[in-house]
Protein backbone atom coordinates (compact mmCIF):
# COMPACT_ATOMS: atom_id res chain seq x y z
CA UNK A 1 0.00 0.00 0.00
CA UNK A 2 1.55 3.06 -0.78
CA UNK A 3 1.14 6.20 -3.26
CA UNK A 4 2.06 4.38 -5.88
CA UNK A 5 -0.61 4.47 -8.94
CA UNK A 6 -1.19 1.75 -11.45
CA UNK A 7 -2.38 4.59 -13.74
CA UNK A 8 -0.07 4.24 -16.54
CA UNK A 9 -2.37 7.11 -18.42
CA UNK A 10 -1.74 9.47 -15.81
CA UNK A 11 2.23 9.00 -16.66
CA UNK A 12 1.33 9.38 -20.58
CA UNK A 13 -0.77 12.75 -19.57
CA UNK A 14 1.90 14.03 -17.25
CA UNK A 15 5.60 13.49 -19.77
CA UNK A 16 2.91 15.01 -22.43
CA UNK A 17 2.12 18.12 -19.89
CA UNK A 18 6.18 18.16 -19.68
CA UNK A 19 6.54 18.25 -23.47
CA UNK A 20 4.08 20.80 -24.13
CA UNK A 21 5.61 23.02 -21.44
CA UNK A 22 8.58 22.78 -22.97
CA UNK A 23 7.64 23.27 -26.22
CA UNK A 24 5.65 27.11 -25.25
CA UNK A 25 9.00 27.85 -23.77
CA UNK A 26 10.82 27.38 -27.27
CA UNK A 27 8.28 29.43 -28.48
CA UNK A 28 8.75 32.10 -26.17
CA UNK A 29 12.85 31.81 -25.83
CA UNK A 30 13.71 30.22 -29.11
CA UNK A 31 16.58 28.91 -30.28
CA UNK A 32 16.10 25.09 -30.46
CA UNK A 33 16.84 24.30 -26.83
CA UNK A 34 14.25 23.25 -25.12
CA UNK A 35 12.80 21.06 -28.06
CA UNK A 36 15.18 18.39 -27.40
CA UNK A 37 13.77 17.73 -24.06
CA UNK A 38 9.98 18.30 -25.40
CA UNK A 39 11.19 14.97 -27.59
CA UNK A 40 12.94 13.34 -24.86
CA UNK A 41 9.66 14.32 -22.35
CA UNK A 42 7.49 12.60 -25.33
CA UNK A 43 9.76 9.48 -25.42
CA UNK A 44 9.83 9.07 -21.69
CA UNK A 45 5.77 9.27 -22.08
CA UNK A 46 6.06 6.39 -24.66
CA UNK A 47 8.29 4.60 -22.18
CA UNK A 48 5.55 5.20 -19.00
CA UNK A 49 3.64 2.87 -21.09
CA UNK A 50 6.39 -0.41 -20.47
CA UNK A 51 6.56 1.26 -16.33
CA UNK A 52 4.67 2.71 -14.27
CA UNK A 53 7.44 3.27 -11.94
CA UNK A 54 8.58 6.73 -11.47
CA UNK A 55 11.77 6.17 -11.20
CA UNK A 56 12.29 4.39 -14.08
CA UNK A 57 10.78 7.07 -15.84
CA UNK A 58 13.05 10.10 -14.83
CA UNK A 59 16.29 8.04 -15.30
CA UNK A 60 14.77 7.22 -19.10
CA UNK A 61 13.85 11.14 -19.03
CA UNK A 62 17.96 12.15 -17.76
CA UNK A 63 18.89 9.43 -20.46
CA UNK A 64 16.75 10.75 -23.51
CA UNK A 65 17.50 14.34 -22.44
CA UNK A 66 21.83 13.62 -23.02
CA UNK A 67 21.00 11.75 -26.20
CA UNK A 68 18.54 14.24 -27.40
CA UNK A 69 21.23 16.98 -26.42
CA UNK A 70 23.86 15.16 -28.32
CA UNK A 71 21.49 14.94 -31.07
CA UNK A 72 20.91 18.99 -31.06
CA UNK A 73 24.43 19.11 -30.87
CA UNK A 74 25.63 17.45 -33.90
CA UNK A 75 22.72 18.95 -36.34
CA UNK A 76 23.70 22.38 -35.16
CA UNK A 77 27.54 21.52 -35.60
CA UNK A 78 26.29 20.15 -39.38
CA UNK A 79 24.50 22.99 -40.03
CA UNK A 80 26.06 25.15 -42.68
CA UNK A 81 27.16 28.92 -42.41
CA UNK A 82 25.74 30.89 -45.36
CA UNK A 83 27.77 33.17 -46.17
CA UNK A 84 25.55 37.33 -46.81
CA UNK A 85 26.13 38.92 -50.24
CA UNK A 86 25.97 41.99 -47.84
CA UNK A 87 28.39 41.49 -45.09
CA UNK A 88 28.27 44.69 -43.75
CA UNK A 89 24.50 45.51 -43.27
CA UNK A 90 24.49 46.16 -39.48
CA UNK A 91 28.41 47.08 -39.39
CA UNK A 92 28.50 50.62 -41.19
CA UNK A 93 31.24 51.91 -39.30
CA UNK A 94 33.39 48.66 -40.75
CA UNK A 95 32.60 49.16 -44.38
CA UNK A 96 34.41 52.76 -43.68
CA UNK A 97 38.03 51.34 -43.12
CA UNK A 98 40.10 52.37 -45.30
CA UNK A 99 38.28 55.29 -46.96
CA UNK A 100 39.56 58.49 -46.68
CA UNK A 101 37.45 61.62 -45.30
CA UNK A 102 37.36 65.41 -44.35
CA UNK A 103 38.27 67.07 -41.03
CA UNK A 104 34.93 69.31 -40.81
CA UNK A 105 35.74 69.48 -36.88
CA UNK A 106 39.15 69.44 -35.14
CA UNK A 107 40.36 66.47 -33.36
CA UNK A 108 42.31 67.02 -30.50
CA UNK A 109 44.47 63.79 -29.42
CA UNK A 110 42.24 61.10 -27.33
CA UNK A 111 38.98 63.31 -28.25
CA UNK A 112 36.09 64.10 -30.62
CA UNK A 113 35.53 66.10 -33.69
CA UNK A 114 33.91 65.37 -36.73
CA UNK A 115 34.48 64.45 -40.58
CA UNK A 116 32.33 64.19 -43.50
CA UNK A 117 32.28 61.14 -45.66
CA UNK A 118 30.12 60.80 -48.50
CA UNK A 119 27.86 63.65 -47.75
CA UNK A 120 27.62 62.48 -43.53
CA UNK A 121 29.27 63.92 -40.71
CA UNK A 122 30.92 61.11 -38.44
CA UNK A 123 31.97 61.57 -35.07
CA UNK A 124 35.61 60.88 -35.08
CA UNK A 125 38.66 59.98 -32.57
CA UNK A 126 42.37 59.74 -33.26
CA UNK A 127 45.52 59.37 -31.26
CA UNK A 128 46.69 62.64 -32.52
CA UNK A 129 45.63 66.14 -33.06
CA UNK A 130 43.92 66.90 -36.03
CA UNK A 131 43.09 70.09 -37.64
CA UNK A 132 39.78 70.94 -39.66
CA UNK A 133 40.51 70.77 -43.21
CA UNK A 134 42.75 67.83 -43.25
CA UNK A 135 42.53 64.62 -44.75
CA UNK A 136 42.09 61.44 -42.80
CA UNK A 137 41.77 57.74 -43.20
CA UNK A 138 39.52 55.53 -41.43
CA UNK A 139 41.16 52.59 -39.45
CA UNK A 140 38.24 51.40 -37.43
CA UNK A 141 35.12 52.20 -35.59
CA UNK A 142 32.42 51.30 -32.82
CA UNK A 143 28.99 52.07 -33.31
CA UNK A 144 28.29 55.65 -34.76
CA UNK A 145 32.61 56.79 -33.78
CA UNK A 146 34.79 56.43 -36.46
CA UNK A 147 38.72 56.19 -35.37
CA UNK A 148 40.65 57.88 -38.00
CA UNK A 149 44.40 58.49 -38.74
CA UNK A 150 45.83 61.44 -40.86
CA UNK A 151 46.81 61.05 -44.25
CA UNK A 152 48.80 63.92 -45.17
CA UNK A 153 52.34 63.62 -45.92
CA UNK A 154 51.70 60.37 -47.61
CA UNK A 155 52.37 60.09 -51.46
Amino acid sequence: MGLELELPLWDIWFWGSVALILIVLEILISGEFFLWFAVAAVLTGLVSLATGDWRYQIAAFAVLAVLCAVVAIYRWRRRKIVESDRPFLNRRTAALVGRTAEVRRSIPAGGHGEVLLDGSLWLATSPKDIEAGKRVRVIGGEGPLLQVESVEGES
